[in-house]
């Protein structure tokens, strides 16, 4: 016999122990399937059964409470004998579903003598129980006479339902012991399988794939020396591609620092605008807070002054507790819209409400713009609310840096005449937010130049402002306009694009008009 008779025979005798130690396991697998399993489900059974058997408890005082409700409430008798009528149906049918099986309840029954033989025990409570209940819904005038019964009658009941309980859970426990042992004996087999499985089949194939490959060594050598070659041609040609892609790695490289200190270079001026911006608000935002903070300081001698008398009364120093805590969160809040708007670093961008910036904006600078005179009218119809992916330190800086010109720009105007108005509208995949004046209108230069930078109409200014608000809109894919109206002021109008939520099925809804 040659070698490769040898080599069949012997893979043939492998492969009829391996099919064996497959079907010996195999076996094990269906009777885990056919046996082990489905004692297992069974055993699951044994939850409802002990979650309604403890709830028993909880019905059962329950018609005890309604019979006293009925007995102390007259007046309320309809309303508790409809909730004692639902609860004695209820419990009715627990207490005969967990002897005899009910399949809506997912309840099996129970065949135990013992558990059987403690619910003969509560035949004459339950029977007793329900008498009562029936009598009551039948008269209610009689709840007073019959309420005595009740309570002999569910001390009893509750003592048996206790016990009853017990045993189901002792069963419970004692039947999962035994499929522990049972699978236990199973995976020891099946274990006890696959080692041998390892003496019979694999250490023999292992010594003739060993001689497999000594045979294949000296092909393998002959391959080696080709590979060797053919490795210092390729190294020849990588070295000349690496030294290739490293120039334009360099080149790759300056380019990203560049636009990186351009982009840092823009934080920090739109930074310093929000800081400028912040600055000429201090005045009104100062007086924000000294309001609440006087509120808290009469709040406190408040205090003081009722902790000192005689006779405390709890309710007052409540109430005035109460007023100090919301004084604080003000004050508080006013901070933290400050703080927000002077971050250094600008946020991630997300989906935000374009209408939520608005009046966010609106209350940073309210008190500027009552120190001025200007009334505030929000145009702000919920129905052409859209969110859009910004920055919103950075959109927010734009519409401060609107609100704050157009204020500015009716300082000439007569006090009753001044009138901001915000507004938003949605346009197709865009929403447009309109911020209209009524001072004396942008000169022509200013809107010949389509808000280049350095360019001011003020005295004082550096004519960024504009400039730094449609780059910062450019960033975010939108755009600034402005024009003149009539009979007299302004509106400037910036665009976004409406943010896309992508659903679970892979595809893009757009938050757009309807």
């Amino acid at each position: 016999m040659g070698m490769p008779e040898r080599s069949e025979a012997l893979i043939q005798s492998f492969g009829r122990r391996y099919v064996t130690v497959l079907v010996v396991v195999a076996g094990l697998l269906l009777v885990d399937q056919a046996v082990l399993q489905p004692l297992l489900i069974h055993l699951n059974l044994y939850a409802p059964v002990i979650n309604l058997a403890g709830r028993q408890r909880m019905l059962s005082q329950r018609l005890t409470k309604g019979s006293l409700a009925v007995a102390r409430a007259p007046q309320d008798a309809a309303t508790w004998s409809q909730e004692l009528r639902g609860s004695l149906t209820d419990w009715t049918r627990v207490h005969r579903g967990l002897q005899e099986g009910d399949s809506e309840l997912d309840l099996p029954g129970t065949s135990t003598p013992a558990i059987r033989a403690a619910f003969a025990k509560l035949d004459s409570d339950v029977v007793g129980m329900t008498e009562c209940v029936e009598r009551i819904l039948a008269d209610p005038r009689a709840a007073d006479a019959l309420v005595p019964d009740m309570l002999r009658h569910e001390k009893a009941y509750l003592s048996v339902m206790d016990e009853i309980v017990r045993m189901f859970q002792e069963e419970a426990r004692a039947r999962g012991h035994q499929l522990r042992i049972l699978a236990g004996i199973v995976t020891a087999s099946a274990i006890g399988l696959m080692t041998g499985l390892y003496g019979l089949v694999l250490a023999p194939a292992s010594r003739l794939i060993r001689d497999q490959v000594l045979r294949l060594a000296k092909s393998e050598q002959e391959l080696r020396e080709a590979r060797d070659a053919l490795e210092i041609r390729v190294d020849e040609r990588t070295r000349e591609l690496s030294e290739a892609n490293a120039s334009l790695e360099r080149e790759h490289e300056e380019k990203e620092e560049a636009q990186t200190r351009t982009r840092e270079l823009q934080e920090q001026l739109a930074h310093a605008a929000r800081v400028t911006s912040l600055g000429q608000l201090a005045t009104g935002i100062a007086h924000e807070i000294n309001q609440p903070l006087g509120a808290i300081t009469n709040y406190a001698e408040a205090l003081s002054v009722l902790t000192s008398k005689p006779r405390v009364v709890p309710e007052e120093i409540q109430s005035i507790s109460g007023r100090l805590r919301d004084a604080a969160i003000r004050a508080g809040r006013i901070v933290s819209r400050m703080r927000n708007f002077v971050r250094s670093r600008s946020a991630p961008r997300g989906p935000e409400s374009i209408q939520g910036l608005v009046r966010e904006v609106v209350a940073l600078c309210e008190s500027d713009l009552r120190e001025n005179g200007v009334r505030v009218d929000l145009q702000l119809d919920p129905a052409e609310d859209r969110l859009v992916l910004v920055d919103s330190i950075q959109i927010q800086q734009v519409l401060v840096n609107l609100v704050r010109n157009a204020t500015q720009a009716m300082s000439g105007v007569p006090a009753e005449e001044r009138r901001l108005s915000l507004r938003t509208r949605c346009l197709d995949d865009t929403v447009a937010v309109e911020v209209e004046d009524t001072g004396a209108g942008l000169p022509l230069s200013v809107l010949q130049a389509e808000f280049q930078p350095f360019h001011s109409t003020k005295a004082d200014g550096m004519g960024l402002g504009l400039s730094i608000c449609r780059t910062i809109l450019e960033t975010h894919h939108g755009g600034l306009t402005a024009r003149n109206i009539e009979p007299r002021g302004a509106r400037l109008t910036f665009t976004l694009p409406v943010a896309h939520v992508d659903s679970g099925n892979d595809h893009s809804d757009r938050l757009c008009c309807r």
